[in-house]
């Protein structure tokens, strides 16, 4: 017997009616790929024979020359039942030999697979009801094998190569271990192998003969408590003809050795080689697959430079961060043209950060935590999408260039432990207008000069605090027209309308008031007024009250206090529709944003300030909480930053501005107790 010059890779079985004529080809029922070559205890079950019937049975091998000629000819008589024919498992047994057949090779695996995990696989249980399993086509077949999740903790059988119409195999997320068995390349109708986050081990098997392979994910299978976990050996060189291959995973595993030609995967865009033990650089863009979306190399021992990669104009995404990468980063026309996310962080890159203006579509630039010098090119301000700009922890210096202020989609800037000196650019802070929530700046060797732009104060997220600079004047803008007290002093003027929200324990109650022009904030603190007349004077005044206030303190006081001033509030807006709306608290607080001497608990207060601006439909302009007696520094105004434009903590001992608060800490009227807050 001739090999042909080519080892056998596996063998078909075809059996036949003794009695029914064996010249007409059509007459014998042929199973492919019923063994692989290896070993000498070779072993398969025919299903969908009938019992006390004679069939004539033959062999042949097969290998990469073609097929061989079938053996000589083995009689035999079923005399048994195989309990997927039962008519149970598999409802009609006789009319689908193959689903009998998948589902005996499923029963023989079962122990294999789960090792003490429960599966309800069992010849009393339909097949279709079977966990994880999926039957399609007619007659139908196993075609899905779906189990991820499923705790299981034994090893991948091999008889798993026998299930040929399966289109997907999915054991995601489980504690399987062992090798990948090579059968699995049996499964040439596989257009699906999913073993992400198990805890594989051995190099990957030959994989080549699924020509249709979709999408094959083995990620994340290395485990450092589990000894030999991890594929090991190379990425291989097989891969480059998978042509309808979309999607490859292997990172988190120790694959090592350089990356090979990947270039004949026509079809694959998300390629994701990362944290494994790559070495031999990056490769150059035309080993790489030319529609590839994704290129995702990072947390390998890589080196050498960033290649010209410009031809992969598809590339969108481009990870090459924590490759211990060195030389400079490649001018603008030798990356990627349409990438949006641009990922070179924590190398050791150096050099000058290039003109990347071409990269016009990046939203996302990382060239953090590597040595780059020079300073901060001004081109960058040319990335009008780009919204998050990590720079910091380089050794960048001179200026922030002003051009940075055009990045109106701007939402993240990192320039923090550089050594940029100079004034910040006012232009920075008309970032906080459009998109910037987050901002570093700090540094030991910066030697920022000035005052921090107005803008920059506003955002939330911030190392603000560490730059020990001050804040322009006009950071709040009312300031530069006299504040709240020249506001008090305008009243109903064209430029402000002014109200009073004031809580009188005296009367358990809580009122509105709207004071006009010639309102005498002052009237009744000389010592011959009497109290009534201080009061009848105040209510004439008075729009909305509010009775029946519960005892001081608890949570029947905040609930009352959250109603009555979403009441008041939603007044104002009925009134002032259009305009900007102001607070101004000139009350005691208490620790954590608790108003009103903690009678206004935090989610109350909190509850009160959304329902403001939701019925306004934008936030406050402004919030003055006073100064530490009423808990109006930034820790507690960070509670309410959602809700305002700008805040003001006027850091008075007793809060508020002493032209006009003051008049509130007066001693000779002891009987007029309140708080008030003015709107």
């Amino acid at each position: 017997m001739s090999d042909g010059g080519s080892d056998i890779t596996a063998y078909d079985l075809r059996h036949i009616e003794t009695d029914d004529d064996e010249t007409v080809d059509p007459n014998w029922t042929v199973v492919e790929d019923v063994w692989t070559s290896g070993g000498d205890a070779l072993e398969y079950t025919l299903t969908g024979l009938t019992v006390g019937t004679e069939y004539d049975i033959q062999v042949r091998a097969v290998n990469a020359v073609g097929d061989g000629p079938w053996s000589a000819t083995v009689t035999a008589t079923l005399t048994t039942v195989s309990t997927c024919a039962a008519g149970v498992a598999v409802p009609d047994p006789t009319s689908n030999p193959g689903l009998v057949s998948d589902c005996e090779s499923l029963l023989t695996l079962l122990d294999t697979l789960v090792e003490g995990t429960v599966l309800n696989w069992s010849e009393d249980t339909p097949i279709a009801r079977w966990d994880g399993v999926r039957l399609a086509g007619t007659p139908q077949r196993v075609t899905r094998l779906v189990l991820p999740g499923k705790g299981l903790r034994g090893t991948i059988p091999p008889d798993l190569g026998r299930l040929s119409m399966l289109t997907d195999l999915n054991l995601r997320s489980n504690a399987l271990t062992g090798e990948i068995p090579e059968e699995l390349g049996n499964l040439t109708n596989l257009r699906v192998l999913n073993l992400h986050s198990n805890k594989l081990s051995g190099d990957l098997p030959d994989l080549s003969r699924i020509t249709g392979l979709e999408e094959l994910y083995l990620p994340n299978n290395y485990d450092e408590t589990v000894q030999d976990s991890g594929l090991t050996g190379t990425v291989p060189t097989w891969l480059n003809g998978m042509t309808k291959m979309r999607e490859l995973w292997l990172w988190g595993n120790q694959l090592s050795g350089t990356i090979p030609d990947l270039s004949g995967m026509t079809s694959l865009q998300k390629l994701k080689l990362a944290n494994n033990m790559l070495t031999g650089g990056v490769p150059d863009g035309s080993m790489l697959p030319p529609n590839v979306t994704w290129l995702i190399i990072d947390r390998n021992p890589l080196g050498g430079g960033i290649p010209d990669l410009s031809e992969l104009t598809s590339l969108k995404l481009l990870w090459l961060h924590s490759n211990g990468l060195t030389g400079s980063i490649p001018a603008g026309d030798m990356l990627p043209p349409n990438v949006d996310d641009l990922n070179l962080r924590d190398n050791m890159l150096s050099g000058e950060i290039p003109d990347l203006s071409g990269l016009d579509k990046a939203t996302r630039v990382r060239l953090h935590g590597n040595d780059l010098t020079g300073e901060i090119p001004a081109t960058l301000g040319d990335l009008d999408s780009l919204q998050s700009l990590w720079l910091h922890g380089n050794i960048l210096t001179g200026s922030i260039p002003k051009e940075l202020g055009s990045l109106t989609n701007l939402q993240r800037l990192w320039l923090s432990d550089n050594n940029l000196s100079g004034q910040i650019p006012v232009e920075l802070g008309d970032l906080s207008s459009h998109s910037l929530v987050q901002w570093r700046l700090s540094g030991e060797e910066h030697q920022f000069t000035g005052c921090l732009p107005a803008g920059l104060a506003e955002v939330k997220d911030t190392d603000f605090n560490s730059l020990g600079l001050q804040v322009t004047e006009d950071w709040v803008p009312f300031s530069v027209a006299g504040g709240w007290t020249q506001a008090v002093l305008q009243k109903e003027s064209d430029v402000l309308r002014y109200y009073e929200a004031a809580i009188w324990e005296e009367t358990d109650s809580v009122h509105l008031y709207a004071f006009p022009n010639d309102y005498d904030g002052l009237f009744g603190w000389e010592e011959d007024v009497p109290d009534a007349d201080v009061i009848a004077y105040r209510e004439q005044y008075a729009i909305s009250v509010h009775s029946d206030m519960p005892e001081m303190w608890g949570d029947r006081r905040s609930d009352f206090l959250r109603i009555a001033f979403e009441d008041f509030v939603s007044r104002l807006v009925e009134l002032h529709p259009e305009a900007d709306h102001h607070l101004m608290y000139s009350g005691h607080g208490g620790p954590g944003g608790n108003l009103f001497a903690g009678q206004l608990k935090h989610d109350d207060a909190g509850a009160f300030l959304a329902t403001w601006t939701r019925l306004l439909g934008k936030p406050l302009g402004v919030i003055d909480m006073g100064g530490p007696c009423n808990k109006g520094g930034y820790e507690d105004l960070a509670n309410f930053c959602r809700h305002a434009s700008y805040y003001v903590a006027s850091d008075l001992p007793n809060g508020g501005y002493s032209e006009m608060i003051g008049h509130w800490r007066s001693t000779t009227k002891p009987t007029l107790k309140r708080s008030t807050t003015d709107f």
